[in-house]
């Protein structure tokens, strides 16, 4: 049995050190956006919901950069977590409290990502054109946060039962 349970470890450490080399180049990558945002505003493209960035008003144009780079903190954030979350289980380290704590931020953050389109939506009224679209759904990032945070709650238990059982003679 101990085999086994070493094998599964090394399987874990393994996919955990995949998803972290996948996380660093997605950071890369709002990394590379942010830049351009900062040094060619102009080219940027993008938005959240029914509100786009490339459709602002000429006197508002000098909000792109501070709404682009608010809108790829969103995402950052997330990556970040999730390199870090998959940092402790590629060495090996599957139930602590740093986990469940990572795993709580990550379903706190979901939430957040799908809330603050709401707020966001009202930058249309800085667009150029007269169709104004908001709206207020229950989406996949709110459900999904809900669902971490409960299975958040379900490791930390699990996590306590296993402090007990290892004090256990």
């Amino acid at each position: 049995m101990k085999g086994d349970s070493a094998r599964r470890l090394k399987r874990i450490q393994v996919l955990a050190k995949i998803f972290r080399f996948l996380c660093l180049l997605g950071m890369a990558g709002l990394l590379a956006v942010a830049i351009m945002t900062v040094f060619k505003p102009g080219e940027v493209r993008g938005g959240i919901g029914e509100f786009r960035v490339e459709e602002l008003k000429p006197e508002y144009v000098w909000l792109k950069r501070p709404i682009v780079l608010l809108l790829l903190a969103i995402p950052g954030t997330f990556v970040w977590l999730a390199y870090r979350l998959f940092g402790l289980y590629g060495r090996g380290v599957v139930f602590s409290e740093a986990n469940v704590r990572y795993i709580k931020w990550l379903g706190y953050w979901m939430i957040t990502a799908s809330l603050i389109s709401i707020p966001i939506q009202l930058l249309q009224l800085l667009e150029i054109g007269g169709a104004r679209h908001f709206k207020f759904s229950i989406d996949g990032y709110l459900l999904g946060g809900v669902l971490v945070l409960l299975l958040a709650r379900i490791m930390e238990q699990g996590r306590e039962l296993q402090e007990e059982q290892n004090l256990t003679v």
